[in-house]
């Protein structure tokens, strides 16, 4: 990216795993199962965790498809094999996985893309930790979004939003170059402050969220990362 002279607004997967790891590590967990399949979003989140991981204390594995639904007796003999937590990309496969995680007291983790979770997951996934821009500056765009477009925005139109106030506020600083988003100390914006870096990439700040009692719960602020 140093080269093209552009910059990543996209919240990454790095970001979000960072994030969530380090919030597990400084509640216990030391040994993290990563699952999901081998291609795009799921392929970067196992990328993610396997860097971020040791920065953050914690061992990294791929979770061997079927793991967790091998017979009660077999899971029975190789619990001191098991992780602390598990950690998937989409909330699909975390729900599969919910009812045995419950069973051997392993917490799930979710580095999703989005947060468009059905009533049914939201109650399956009772307990599972979440990185994701703080949903009170998210709520609020939301609910100006549907009321002038009369549907839900996505994680997309907030960023492109984002994008455009940021544009508006470089505009009024007098400049919109390279130099001009290099030189601010960050934005304030829907999904969370961020800091571009000369690389291109950028640091950008999280919240920890808790999925409980049906609906998600700020319980902490991540590190930028």
């Amino acid at each position: 990216l140093r080269e093209s002279g552009a910059f990543v607004l996209g919240i990454t997967a790095r970001q979000r795993v960072s994030a969530i790891l380090d919030y597990a590590a400084g509640r216990g967990v030391r040994r993290v199962g990563v699952g999901g399949d081998d291609s795009g979003w799921a392929a970067q989140v196992r990328v993610a965790a396997e860097i971020e991981g040791p920065a953050h204390g914690i061992t990294v594995t791929t979770l061997p498809i079927g793991m967790l639904d091998a017979a009660p007796q077999a899971m029975a003999d190789t619990d001191d094999g098991l992780p602390d937590a598990v950690l998937m990309p989409d909330p699909i496969g975390l729900t599969q996985m919910a009812p045995q995680l419950a069973v051997h007291g392993i917490q799930p983790l979710g580095a999703f893309t989005e947060l468009d979770l059905t009533q049914d997951q939201v109650r399956q996934l009772d307990g599972t930790w979440l990185a994701a821009p703080d949903p009170a500056g998210f709520s609020d765009f939301s609910r100006a979004f549907e009321q002038r477009m009369g549907t839900r925005p996505g994680i997309i139109a907030a960023l492109a939003f984002d994008a455009a106030n940021m544009v508006e506020r470089m505009r009024l600083g007098g400049g919109t170059d390279r130099s001009a988003v290099l030189a601010s100390n960050g934005y304030d914006g829907v999904c969370g402050h961020i800091r571009f870096r000369d690389d291109g990439s950028a640091s950008r700040t999280l919240a920890i969220l808790h999925l409980t009692g049906g609906g998600l719960r700020k319980i902490s602020t991540a590190a930028a990362a």
